[in-house]
């Protein structure tokens, strides 16, 4: 095979490689940034795993009784991703319990986030008796 075809394909493969590895970054961070979890456990693991060192620190230095603050934000992912279009195993763990507001379930996601991270007692049938009392 002559030296200039050895060449050409060595280019064109060069050229492919770069365009490859975008794509292939693109879809995993898609795939991942949309993953859905089956328990409360793997809420907060993803979410320490997604949000930047800043946000984790918002979320643990603000006061239980501001947590409202998340709701357009970090709940809205929550409420889109994970209630919304959530895996079975997480909505019938909510539904088994009594919980039906969308709301009521991203607010228990974000609660007991932030007493995981805070290392405080996560007493999970307090929270959802708690966001039971409070659903219309």
């Amino acid at each position: 095979m002559p030296n200039v075809f050895k060449k050409s394909k060595v280019a064109l493969l060069l050229m492919f490689v770069p365009i490859f590895a975008i794509l292939l970054t693109q879809f995993i961070i898609k795939v991942s940034s949309h993953e859905k979890p089956k328990n409360l456990e793997q809420c907060w693991a993803l979410l320490e795993l997604h949000l930047q060192p800043d946000e984790l620190e918002e979320v643990k230095s603000t006061d239980k009784n501001e947590l409202v603050k998340f709701h357009f934000t970090i709940g809205r992912y929550i409420k889109r991703h994970w209630i919304v279009k959530g895996d079975a195993e997480l909505l019938e763990f909510f539904d088994s319990a009594g919980i039906e507001s969308k709301d009521a379930k991203m607010a228990i996601i974000i609660d007991t986030f932030w007493r995981h991270l805070n290392d405080k007692p996560i007493d999970v049938e307090e929270r959802i008796q708690h966001y039971r009392n409070l659903q219309p």
